[in-house]
C-alpha cells in the first residue's frame, strides 16, 4: 500500500487549461500524449472562457466526445463586445482561478497563445509559484496579441515553440534557451504522422469538407 502511494506521489501533475475550441485543436495532441502514460502524468482538465458559452456551441463537449475527463468549468466571460467587457472576464478568471489551482496543486500548467483567458491563467499561476509551460509564444502579428503572448511568455518558466524565429524572439527576450523546445505545431501532428498518402487524403478532405469538392 505504501509503495502504491509513493509511486502515485511520484507521477507528474500536469493541468491543461482550454479555453477555446482554437487552442483546444493545439492542446488535444499534447493532451492525448500525456493521457496515454499514466504511470508518469496525472493529467488534470480545466475549461474555462467560449468553451461553455452557448452562443460558440458549447464547445467543451468536444473534449469530452474525446474521452478527457474535465475537472473544473469556469465561468469566465462578460458579455460585451467592447474591451471593457474583456478586462472584466479577466478579472473574474482571476477571482475563480485561485481555488481551482488550489485544490488541484499542479506540478506544471499548460497554456496556450495569446488570448486574454491565457493572460489570466498565466498571471495566477506564476503568482501562485506554479510552474508554467507555454505554447506558442515568441510569434508576432502586429496587433494586442502581442503583448498579450509577450506578457504570456515572461510569466512562463518553459515554452514550446512552432518556429526558430519565434525561438530567437524569446531568446531575444532574455528567456533562458534551455528552456525552449522547437516542437513545431501540435495541431499538425495528425497529418503528419500519416504514413500513406491516402491517409492525407482523407484527413484533408475532412478539414475542407464541402470545399474539398471544388477542388478536383
Amino acid at each position: 500500500m505504501e509503495r502504491s502511494e509513493k509511486r502515485l506521489k511520484e507521477r507528474l501533475r500536469v493541468c491543461v487549461a482550454t479555453c477555446n475550441r482554437a487552442d483546444y485543436s493545439k492542446l488535444a495532441p499534447i493532451m492525448f500524449g500525456i493521457k496515454s502514460h499514466p504511470e508518469i502524468f496525472d493529467l488534470e482538465v480545466v475549461v474555462l472562457g467560449s468553451h461553455l458559452i452557448d452562443d460558440y456551441g458549447n464547445t467543451f463537449r468536444m473534449i469530452e466526445q474525446d474521452e478527457f475527463d474535465i475537472g473544473s468549468k469556469l465561468h469566465t466571460i462578460v458579455r460585451g463586445e467592447d474591451e471593457a467587457a474583456m478586462v472584466e472576464s479577466v478579472g473574474l478568471a482571476l477571482v475563480k482561478l485561485p481555488d481551482v489551482l488550489q485544490r488541484l496543486a499542479p506540478d506544471i500548467l499548460l497554456v496556450h497563445g495569446d488570448r486574454f483567458d491565457a493572460l489570466a491563467l498565466a498571471t495566477a499561476a506564476a503568482l501562485m509559484n506554479i510552474r508554467i509551460l507555454h505554447l506558442e509564444g515568441g510569434e508576432v502579428s502586429g496587433t494586442i496579441d502581442d503583448s498579450i503572448r509577450h506578457a504570456i511568455s515572461k510569466l512562463a518558466h518553459y515554452h514550446a515553440v512552432c518556429t526558430r524565429s519565434a525561438e530567437r524572439h524569446l531568446i531575444s527576450m532574455c528567456e533562458d534557451h534551455s528552456h525552449i523546445l522547437l516542437a513545431g505545431c501540435p495541431s499538425y501532428d495528425r497529418l503528419l504522422s500519416a504514413h500513406q498518402r491516402d491517409d492525407y487524403t482523407d484527413i484533408i478532405k475532412s478539414w475542407l469538407g464541402m470545399y474539398y469538392r471544388g477542388m478536383g
